[in-house]
């Protein structure tokens, strides 16, 4: 979520939420709120934590490093 800013910056105008099997409306809507700019991203991420989804976040790929990684936010 805290990526998806720089994501635009750089011209991404597109982006795919990996299908989970609990939760995936309310992660999709929080998504939207968060493009909407109803929320931001540090709200958007509480509440997503909040919401009991049994994954690992990721965002390796967007700061260059493994995939699978997760890195805090700078």
């Amino acid at each position: 979520m805290h990526e998806l800013e720089g994501m635009q910056a750089k011209g991404v105008s597109a982006f795919r939420l990996s299908p989970q099997s609990q939760n995936m409306v309310e992660t999709a809507q929080l998504f939207r709120r968060l493009l909407g700019q109803e929320i931001d991203a540090t709200e958007a991420s509480a509440l997503l934590a909040e919401s009991g989804l049994d994954v690992p976040f990721s965002n390796g790929f967007y700061h260059q490093t493994d995939g699978f990684r997760w890195v805090e936010n700078r």
